[in-house]
């Protein structure tokens, strides 16, 4: 089994991301959501060209409100150009026009 690494996870292609109940699923896809519109480590793609899907209304919930808020953090911590969160602050490093 190989780990995922949020910083290098090829995203483009399929790709399928198997995992157990609480092994970091939903802050793993949030994160990737953040790089694809960022466009760090592909072309930076519009909200409506991105499709996530989840199994519940739940689910899509939790999601939806995890998609929200890594956006606002990232939002602020662009304008700061500083993160405690390790994912964002390398995100940060590689943004060109923050």
């Amino acid at each position: 089994m190989k780990h995922l690494r949020i910083a290098d996870f090829p995203l483009s292609g399929q790709s399928l991301i198997e995992a157990s109940a609480g092994t970091g699923k939903t802050f793993t896809i949030v994160r990737l959501y953040l790089r694809l519109l960022l466009g760090v480590g592909c072309a930076p793609l519009n909200v409506d060209q991105i499709l996530v899907v989840t199994f519940t209304n739940a689910a899509t919930a939790e999601l939806k409100s995890r998609i929200r808020a890594i956006l606002a953090k990232a939002n602020l911590d662009m304008y700061v150009g500083a993160s405690d969160d390790p994912i964002l602050a390398a995100l940060i490093e590689q943004v060109e026009d923050r």
